[in-house]
């Protein structure tokens, strides 16, 4: 015998006794199982972009607030990355939280807020992130009178795009 048909033989014989294996799924059902990816959004900036932090800024205030005021909550929470952070504080109460079902508390707990931004700062960060600082005044939906807030958001970069990865809000209680 050849070494070659030695191998042949070995490969048959071990092929035999191997356990046999699956089988066929029924008619109408796939063997292979899917998953689809959660959607997401993303903020975007024109290719040619002389300022990626202006331009993601003036993306994020165009949908950020004007969803919660309209209560589209969960539309904002597609915003947020894989692994994201989102905090609210209000006067010395403070709540954090890591998981998409907490952070979808956070945010309908501010659906139908007006939203008074009077100013917005955005530079570059680490990693081809964005750190915007957003402040102004707020009046929560069930609120007597307006809050003064602080908010900061960290925007990473995820495939071309940017999505949230820290969401930091400060409700001030005003001083009297």
């Amino acid at each position: 015998s050849t070494p070659s048909d030695s191998v042949s033989e070995s490969a048959s014989s071990s092929s035999s006794s191997s356990p046999p294996g699956p089988t066929s799924p029924p008619p109408g059902f796939s063997s292979v199982a899917s998953v689809s990816p959660a959607p997401s959004r993303h903020y975007s900036v024109p290719p040619d972009s002389i300022n990626k932090p202006v331009d993601l800024a003036k993306s994020f205030m165009e949908s950020y607030y004007p969803s919660l005021r309209e209560g589209h909550c969960e539309e904002v929470l597609l915003y947020f990355a894989t692994g994201a952070q989102k905090s609210l504080s209000v006067g010395g109460a403070h709540a954090f939280c890591n998981t998409p079902g907490d952070m979808l508390v956070q945010l309908n707990s501010l659906q139908g807020s007006a939203w008074d931004v009077r100013g917005v700062v955005a530079q570059p960060g680490l990693m081809a992130s964005v750190l915007l600082l957003v402040t102004g005044s707020v009046l929560p939906m069930k609120a007597a009178s307006p809050l003064t807030f602080c908010h900061t958001v960290s925007l990473i970069h995820v495939d071309d795009a940017y999505q949230i990865h820290n969401d930091a809000l400060v409700l001030l209680a005003d001083a009297t």
